[in-house]
């Protein structure tokens, strides 16, 4: 049986300024660190985000079955987690971009803050599309 490294995760669990000096306070942080790697790796960390990524974007895929208006879909609760996990999950949602482009214009503009889509091409799908493409990669993006 493995020893559990048992590491306090936030500070207020223990008052650290009484309880240690800066020096103390730095191990301690690089042992919460290492904590975090070692019960779970970054590959897994990948890997679970982007599971969860999949999965629920079939989940609000399956709901537009329901939902008629595109601001339903974008508010629904699957699609709003989507867009709280941050720019991370932008190469995730690119490459959807790139196959199914519908409903994830609102999504891209929400994590980036920004939209690339000139005025004339609102409402065009493919140039929206382009449009973001272009300016993903401009960014650096890979996807």
């Amino acid at each position: 049986m493995s020893p559990v490294l048992a590491i306090p995760q936030q500070s207020d669990q223990y008052d650290l300024n009484v309880a240690c000096g800066d020096e103390s306070q730095a191990i301690l942080g690089h042992l919460r660190d290492l904590a975090q790697t070692y019960n779970f790796p970054e590959s897994r960390q990948q890997e679970n985000f982007v599971q969860r990524f999949h999965s629920l974007a079939e989940t609000w895929r399956n709901d537009l079955k329901h939902i008629s208006s595109i601001t339903q879909a974008a508010l629904h609760p699957s699609y709003q987690q989507i867009i709280g996990m941050g720019d991370k999950v932008l190469p995730l949602i690119l490459r959807e971009l790139e196959t199914k482009p519908l409903y994830w214009f609102w999504a891209v503009k929400a994590i980036t803050q920004t939209d690339p889509v000139p005025t004339r091409d609102k409402g065009k799908v493919q140039k929206m599309k382009d449009a973001w493409l272009r300016w993903a990669h401009d960014q650096g993006y890979e996807w």
